[in-house]
């Protein structure tokens, strides 16, 4: 147990730019009839190897587990809601990974569109505990006891875990529109892209972790288990789902270089193969056009993966000629590696920096987190790599 924390002196959420705007917590039940709302799992293996379900998360040694001393005034509350995915709730993770609960604003002209924050309230008046309760209820439909707390100034951050009291079976990957509310994301989209899909994360969330490194890892005794990547695969929109149950398989990209890998790339990279045909031709699917001339989709998608990476290769020599190599004798270096990386690209003697592609080796190497539908009228005449507007429903 502590019972300071060095988050004290971080300045926290600027009240002036986020408690102005209501915070509502009750949930959209919104549809897309184009895509089905989501996809079934197989069940998680009880099977499965003790190996692949150890972990510790020694989340005690950045939070005050004395709730005697909850603060009884505070401005704001925050709730850091996690949960901790294994083997023997979600089928197919080598490893566990942990998932923290944000709300994301409504799409708005103001500061805060789109902004991802930890769900949050404006303390008014009554008893924290019974508010906890209440609040945690409406956000997962689970009955949560606080496991402890960080203070901040005014501001208060309360921890739950989700599974404390058993662990809930992960047996669907959900179709998400830009309208939903609450998001799972992993570590690596709070600490490192400090995005999901491209709605920014709030400084407020991030910086706790900064700050307080315990929370970031989860031990497999004295070592830190590895933290998930995140990627991105895009198709046309029927295909979404079905790689979205199964995984990518041997993309596209795979096939035209004659080598068994499955790609995955940045948001932006994937919106590339989401909204245009891989060599920008006329495409068929399902007996009919499916692109104009262009090879443009008429609709497109992208699916949001976890990457499981260990060992990666990042070439010295990155030039266009040293990469087609490494992609057609992938045999070469598969032994040695899960995971090739590419950066950037040495094109006629002019270095040329590219949104990051992660291929991976084994199918075992990812899982599913949520599919998506592109908002077409967002896509650009030509895909630009460079361009932060891209958009899904």
């Amino acid at each position: 147990m502590i019972t300071s924390s060095r988050f004290k002196k971080f300045a926290g959420i600027n009240k002036n730019k986020i408690t102005k705007v209501n915070p509502t917590i009750n949930i959209k039940n919104t549809q897309d009839n184009i895509m089905p709302t989501h996809i079934k799992l197989n069940s998680p293996s009880l099977k499965a190897t003790q190996s692949c379900n150890e972990h510790s998360y020694n989340i005690e040694r950045s939070i005050n587990t004395d709730i005697k001393n909850l603060p009884t005034s505070p401005s704001v509350i925050s709730f850091c809601i996690y949960r901790i995915i294994t083997c023997k709730n979600r089928s197919k993770p080598p490893h566990p990974f942990l998932q923290y609960l944000l709300y994301k604003y409504p799409q708005t002209e103001k500061g805060v569109s789109d902004l991802m924050v930890f769900p949050f309230i404006k303390y008014k008046s009554g008893a924290i505990k019974t508010i906890a309760k209440s609040t945690t209820k409406k956000l997962t439909n689970q009955d949560l006891t606080i496991k402890g707390f960080i203070e901040n100034g005014e501001q208060l951050f309360l921890f739950f875990d989700l599974q404390e009291k058993e662990s809930i079976p992960i047996q669907t990957v959900n179709y998400k529109n830009r309208d939903k509310q609450l998001w799972w994301a992993m570590i690596d989209e709070i600490c490192n892209s400090r995005e999901v899909i491209n709605f920014p994360i709030h400084h407020s969330v991030y910086k706790i972790f900064y700050y307080n490194p315990a929370l970031i890892y989860l031990m497999n005794k004295e070592k830190r288990l590895p933290i998930p990547k995140v990627g991105y695969y895009g198709n046309y929109y029927k295909f979404i789902p079905i790689i979205a149950a199964i995984g990518s398989q041997n993309s596209i990209r795979g096939q035209l270089s004659n080598s068994d890998l499955f790609y995955f790339s940045t948001f932006r990279k994937a919106v590339r193969y989401a909204t245009w045909s891989p060599l920008y031709k006329e495409r068929i699917a399902y007996n009919k056009k499916v692109t104009d001339i262009d090879g443009k989709y008429n609709e497109g998608g992208v699916v949001r993966f976890a990457l499981f990476i260990e060992k990666i290769l990042v070439p010295k020599d990155n030039s266009y000629e040293k990469l087609g190599k490494l992609l057609s004798k992938s045999s070469e270096w598969k032994e040695r590696y899960d995971t090739l990386y590419f950066g950037s690209i040495d094109y006629d003697s002019t270095d040329l920096t590219i949104n990051p592609e992660y291929i991976l080796t084994h199918p075992e190497q990812y899982i599913s987190l949520s599919y998506h539908m592109m908002d077409m009228k967002t896509i650009t005449p030509n895909w630009e790599p460079s361009y932060n507007g891209y958009k899904i429903v």
